[in-house]
C-alpha cells in the first residue's frame, strides 16, 4: 500500500525526520561529485567539504519553513560523535568520485539520462530505467557500460549491513530488481551490482537469484492488477514495514490492528505511535507539556516533553492520535515486541533525543 500511495502524489504523508533530509543532502553531494559539478578551487576533499556545507545551509533554510517554531539544524540532529562519523564517511565518498576514481559521466550536465539511449561504453549518473514489461520504473545512481558489461552502482548514506555484517535483505532485493530491469534494456549484458557506502560491496546476481526476485515481484503485482481499483484492506499488511510507512496515519488496517500488538508481546516491531482518550495534560513552565492517555488497547500511557504549542487546544476527554514518538522503554529483543508505556517528544536529559517527526491529530 505504501508503494501505491507514494506513486499517486496526492495523499498527505507524515512529516519526515530531518535525517531523511540529511540523506537527500548527502545524495545530492555525491551526484554533484560524480558529475564533476562541484566547483574546483583546491584539493578534492576541501572542495567536497565546501559543497557539503553549502548544501546543508540550503536545506536548513528549507526546513525552517517546515518547522517554523523549532527548525532543526541538520548538523545538530545527531550527537556530535555520530555526526562527525557520518560527515567523514560522506566526504570520503564524495572525494573518491570527485577525484575521478570512477569515470566521469558520459553526458556532463544532462539530468536523468534514459538507459535506452546510453552509448555502448561510458559512465552516467542518475539514469532513468523504464522496464514496462516488469511494471517497474527506477533511477539508478551510476551506470557504467564497457562492451557487454553493465555495472550498476547504488550509493547509500544510511545503514547498509545487518548486525552480522551482511547486506540488508531489502537492499539486496532492490539491487536485484535493478539488475532485472537492466536485462530488460540490455538483454545480453553481464550485469554487476555494487552498493557503495564508503565500502564497495557487490551483490551477487545469478540467473537463479534473478528468477527468485522476479517471482517475488510477480507475487506483489498479482495483487495490483493493472487498470483496476483495489481495496485498501487487500493491500495493507500490519508488520515491520509499518515503522517506515509515512501513510500509516491514513491506513485503516494499521489503525484497526495496531492496538492488538500493543496489548501483548508481539512478533514484530511496531511504530512508536499511540492514540486514545486524553485523560490529563500538564503544561509546564518550559514550553513543554506532559500528557496521559488511555490508549486504544486499554493501557495507561504517558507522553512527556510535548511542545506546548502542539497541544494548546487539547483538553481531557479529547481523542488524540500521536505518530512518530520516541521512547526509552525497553521493548524486548528480536523475537518479541512490547509496546512502550512511556513516550516523549523532547527528552529532559538529552538535547539530541527528540521525536522530530512527531505529529498530533485530534478528533
Amino acid at each position: 500500500m505504501r508503494g501505491v500511495l507514494s506513486s499517486t502524489g496526492n495523499v498527505a504523508s507524515l512529516t519526515a525526520n530531518p535525517a531523511a533530509a540529511l540523506g537527500s543532502v548527502f545524495h545530492r553531494l555525491l551526484e554533484l561529485a560524480i558529475r564533476g559539478e562541484i566547483p574546483r578551487a583546491g584539493m578534492p576533499g576541501d572542495d567536497a567539504e565546501r559543497a557539503l556545507d553549502r548544501l546543508l545551509d540550503e536545506e536548513d533554510s528549507r526546513l525552517a519553513a517546515v518547522w517554523p517554531h523549532s527548525p532543526p539544524r541538520l548538523r545538530d540532529v545527531f550527537p556530535p560523535l555520530a555526526w562527525r562519523r557520518k560527515r567523514r564517511v560522506i566526504l570520503d565518498l564524495a572525494e573518491k568520485y570527485l577525484s575521478g576514481t570512477i569515470p566521469r559521466p558520459g553526458v556532463p550536465g544532462r539530468s536523468t539520462p534514459d538507459a535506452r539511449f546510453l552509448s555502448r561504453n561510458g559512465c552516467w549518473s542518475e539514469v532513468r530505467i523504464d522496464a514496462h514489461s516488469l511494471r517497474l520504473r527506477g533511477r539508478v545512481d551510476v551506470v557504467q557500460r564497457t562492451g557487454g558489461d553493465v555495472v550498476i552502482r547504488d550509493l547509500k548514506t544510511g545503514r547498509v549491513v545487518t548486525s552480522d555484517g551482511e547486506i540488508a535483505p531489502h537492499i539486496e532485493r532492490q539491487m536485484r530488481l535493478y539488475g532485472a530491469m537492466a536485462h530488460v534494456v540490455w538483454p545480453t549484458a553481464l550485469v554487476s551490482l555494487i552498493v557503495d557506502y564508503g565500502i564497495e560491496r557487490e551483490v551477487e546476481f545469478t540467473s537463479e537469484q534473478e528468477a527468485r526476485v522476479l517471482e517475488w515481484l510477480t507475487g506483489i503485482l498479482d495483487r495490483l492488477p493493472s487498470g483496476q481499483d483495489v481495496e485498501t484492506e487487500l493491500l495493507a499488511n500490519v508488520g515491520e514495514a509499518c515503522e517506515a510507512c509515512v501513510y500509516r496515519h491514513v491506513c485503516p488496517v494499521y489503525r484497526r490492528l495496531a492496538p492488538q500488538y500493543w496489548a501483548c508481546d508481539a512478533p514484530v516491531r511496531m511504530p512508536l505511535d499511540t492514540w486514545g482518550d486524553l485523560t490529563t495534560i500538564a503544561r509546564r513552565g518550559d514550553g513543554l507539556a506532559d500528557m496521559t492517555i488511555r490508549d486504544a488497547a486499554g493501557r495507561t500511557v504517558k507522553i512527556f516533553g510535548v511542545a506546548a504549542s502542539r497541544v494548546a487546544e487539547l483538553h481531557p476527554g479529547d481523542k488524540v492520535w500521536i505518530f512518530g514518538l520516541r521512547s526509552r522503554d525497553k521493548r524486548g529483543g528480536p523475537e518479541s515486541w512490547r509496546h512502550p508505556h512511556n513516550f516523549f517528544e523532547v527528552a529532559d536529559d538529552d538535547p539530541f533525543a527528540r521525536a522530530w517527526s512527531m505529529q498530533v491529530f485530534v478528533s
